[in-house]
């Protein structure tokens, strides 16, 4: 993967996490993965559809009661 490919879909997931969320997954990936950008963007994206789904449980316990 090139840098730039990597860069745009990085710039993706900012949207669709908090600030210190994507932080904190993006360092943990990068300092586990080092070099491997495919590796850093699977992490990204399980965070991603990790707050997704909290958000959604969050929104599903307000709606119930």
């Amino acid at each position: 993967m090139e840098i730039n490919e990597f860069r745009e879909r990085l710039h993706e997931y900012p949207r669709y996490m908090e600030p210190t969320t994507f932080i904190s997954t993006f360092v943990d990936a990068v300092h586990k993965h080092q070099d491997n950008l495919e590796l850093i963007l699977q992490d990204m994206e399980k965070a991603k559809a990790d707050y997704e789904t909290r958000i959604e449980n969050y929104a599903k316990s307000l709606n119930s009661r």
